[in-house]
Formats: structure tokens, sequence, C-alpha cells
């Protein structure tokens, strides 16, 4: 078994980058592996069913949700939806929790938490996505700490 100090690299970062200087694509080393399980939890968020055209299922496609009304059953399964998704596409994360803040999707904002830990201990991590209809921004907190400010003020201060 590896030890989970070990400095091999596990993966090129998504999208691609080349770092002035550097042989290749940056890549994701074995001790940021939450880098890489937060890339691919925006890539399954913010893709839209249909847009990979080797599996049409994958994909939440938050955006979609923005211009939905606030009692529509399609933006009340949205936890859900986000849940399975995570589920079937991404299964080394047995350990998670997803909570939604659809409170201003009139203003064409939401906001979704996941929080997560990988079983083997090597990391533990909340990710928030706030979405609005002309901006996404991610905020990632590695402390390790559950988090004490709700979903709803970090939607409410982002803009």
């Amino acid at each position: 078994m590896a030890d989970k100090k070990d400095p091999r690299f596990v993966t090129s970062m998504f999208p691609l980058v080349s770092t002035e200087g550097s042989v290749g694509f940056d890549s994701i080393r074995r001790d940021e592996v939450r880098k890489l399980i937060n890339s691919h939890l925006k890539m399954l968020l913010l893709t839209n069913p249909g847009e990979i055209i080797t599996d049409a299922k994958f994909g939440v496609g938050l955006y979609t949700y923005l211009f939905l009304l606030q009692g529509e059953s399609k933006l009340r399964n949205l936890k859900l939806k986000i849940e399975d998704q995570i589920r079937t596409y991404l299964p080394y994360l047995t350990n998670f929790r997803v909570i939604t803040d659809t409170s201003l999707v009139d203003e064409h904002r939401l906001a979704v938490r996941i929080q997560y830990s990988i079983t083997d201990g090597m990391t533990r991590d909340s990710v928030d996505f706030i979405v609005s209809d002309t901006s996404t921004v991610m905020i990632s907190d590695d402390s390790g700490v559950e988090s004490t400010v709700s979903l709803g003020e970090v939607l409410a201060e982002r803009y």
C-alpha cells in the first residue's frame, strides 16, 4: 500500500494548465487529492446533461436551475439530483453531504455546499458553489472543520 505522503502525481490538473518553466501540464500530487475531487465536483455540477457525447446522463446542469420558479419540482429535487450524480459518477466519495439553498432563485442565484471525507482518512473538505446568471464562485475549505457559516450567509455575501 502506498504511503499517504507519497509525492507521486495522481493526474493532470483540469483544465490543462502549463506553468512557465514546467515540462508538460501541471499535475496533482497525491497530497493535493482534494483539488482533484473539487475539480470533479465542479465538472459534475456545471456540465449539462447531454453535453458529454459518451454519456448523455452525466451532469447536473446547475445553470438550468437558475431560471426555475421557487415551487417547481425540478428545483425541489436539486439535492437528490446532485446526490444521485455523485453516487453514479464519483463512487469514491462514499461519505458526503449535500446542502442546497435556493431561496434566491427568483434573483437567479443559488448555492450548493458539498461536505465530504475520503474513507481512508486522506482528506476532509467542504466546497461551496455559488451560481448566478453571470458567474460561478467556488469556495473550498480544507481546514477539516465543519463550517459554522450557513450556506445562506455565503450566498448573500458573495453577491
